[in-house]
């Protein structure tokens, strides 16, 4: 382990504990080094929900894997390896990311039940952008542009082949990975496959004009992702052949959603709303200063880049009626309405 882990966890420990089921905002990880891109699961080995994030320091050795057990308000290590690991989602007990031990970005994975550390897709390949729904991990390959899956403790499988094209940030829900393609037309997609059977993917379009570098976000058969125009589109695609579309708000970027909650980035701030109701969508601002969320359930997370780079988190109470809270003179928490973009 790391020296970096050893102050990180004295910070966390004189923090004051989240209370589960009331609206609470908690640093879940701040200091002097840089914490990263986090993303929420529940764990039902450790019966909470957990926040899983990069940090450490660099330019040097590189970054590690963390966790934070939310109901037990703990912070711990999950992959402290040398070299880098970078990027880590999480589904139930199992955390994947990537990882450059080898020399070479691949795929690793842990079992928070005890099964320990465990190899996803280790090659020559450069492999990045893994996710993880239940027991199917997806990542890109952001050289040859190729899509992979893996159902484990199954073989590894190609998602779509690359010639010609470019796909890059895949997201699964269940049995369907989302990504953005590159349609060979100047213009960049939103597609998805069910990859249940590898044998038989049939991919079809979500939607138009994605901006590259976005993640789309999917839960069930809502698809959310970012337009190059800077507005948040819904799609529902329980039915491929008939898929229906609206938008959330004309400034969003950086996507996430569980259920019918959905939280994204606008302005330097973190945004959420319940789209359950298309037509009645009122966004909350849930931190005045964030980026890059991720929620399930009723826990957020995202990234404050202030003090080279802190993980925040708050949970979202129902109903959804929350008031200002200031912490170490950071605004965390207010409620707003805004009218829904026509």
């Amino acid at each position: 382990m790391r020296g970096s882990f050893a102050s990180l966890l004295l910070v966390l420990t004189a923090s004051w504990c989240p209370a589960i089921g009331s609206f609470t905002a908690f640093p879940i990880a701040t200091g002097s080094d840089q914490q990263y891109c986090p993303d929420v699961g529940y764990s039902t080995a450790l019966g909470s929900y957990v926040v899983v994030w990069h940090g450490g320091v660099w330019p040097g050795p590189g970054p590690d894997i963390f966790g934070f057990d939310v109901s037990a308000s703990s912070a711990f290590p999950i992959c402290t390896h040398s070299g880098g690991q970078w990027r880590a989602h999480i589904s139930g007990n199992t955390v994947v990311w990537r990882d450059d031990r080898n020399g070479n970005d691949d795929i690793y994975g842990y079992d928070l039940s005890g099964g320990g550390e465990f190899e996803v897709s280790v090659d020559s390949r450069s492999e990045d952008c893994p996710d993880i729904c239940g027991n199917t991990v997806v990542w890109a390959n952001n050289v040859s542009g190729y899509l992979y899956a893996r159902q484990l403790p199954g073989d590894e499988f190609t998602v779509r082949d690359g010639v010609g094209y470019l796909f890059l940030r895949p997201a699964i829900s269940g049995n369907v990975a989302a990504w953005v393609e590159d349609s060979g037309l100047g213009e960049w997609v939103v597609c998805a496959a069910d990859i249940a059977d590898p044998g038989n993917i049939d991919r079809f379009e979500v939607g138009t004009n994605a901006v590259p570098t976005g993640q789309p976000a999917i839960c069930g058969d809502i698809v959310v992702w970012e337009k190059n125009d800077g507005s948040l589109w819904v799609a529902d695609i329980a039915d491929p052949s008939d898929i229906s579309e609206f938008e959330i708000v004309s400034d969003g970027a950086w996507p996430a959603i569980s259920g019918n909650m959905v939280v994204w980035e606008s302005d330097g701030s973190i945004w959420g709303a319940d789209i359950s109701d298309p037509g009645n969508i009122s966004p909350f601002e849930i931190a005045s200063v964030g980026r890059f969320p991720a929620i399930n359930g009723n826990v957020v997370a995202w990234e404050v880049s202030e003090n080279n780079g802190d993980i925040y988190g708050a949970i979202i109470p129902e109903p959804f009626t929350l008031s200002l809270l200031t912490i170490g003179g950071l605004t965390l928490v207010r409620r707003r309405r805004r009218s829904r973009s026509s």
